[in-house]
């Protein structure tokens, strides 16, 4: 699935990596999250109280250029944290599979969503 807003060029696409899908580029921590100060990964470890901003990835990209939240094979599914962490899959894919793989499904995305590019692939934890 993908999901595109703003206008302008390049095209930013958001690839989230794990099994996170698209939802995770539209939320944010507060800027007083406590967990900013603290040492370690705590949002990793589930805490913070992420939320919906307008100062998430997705609609701040959104005010200068295009933008597109890309939701690979193997994601969680929903629009929001909440039923994402209900560990339901997207398109499953048998694992492990070559990158190229997944370049020619976003390649084919685009394309059937009639996005032409140029394109700037910006991911998060997704290991090669």
């Amino acid at each position: 699935m993908v999901q595109c807003r703003g206008t302008g060029s390049p095209t930013v696409v958001l690839i989230s990596g794990g099994f996170e899908a698209g939802w995770l580029w539209t939320y944010a921590l507060a800027p007083d999250d406590p967990i900013h100060a603290l040492p370690y990964d705590a949002f990793g470890l589930g805490e913070g109280n992420p939320r919906k901003r307008e100062i998430a990835v997705f609609p701040a990209v959104s005010k200068f250029t295009r933008v597109c939240l890309y939701d690979r094979p193997n994601t969680t599914v929903g629009k929001d944290i909440d039923p994402e962490r209900g560990g339901m899959l997207s398109t499953p894919v048998q694992q492990p599979h070559a990158l190229a793989d997944d370049v020619a499904d976003l390649h084919a995305l685009l394309g059937a969503a009639d996005e032409t590019g140029p394109f700037v692939l910006a991911g998060h934890s997704m290991a090669a």
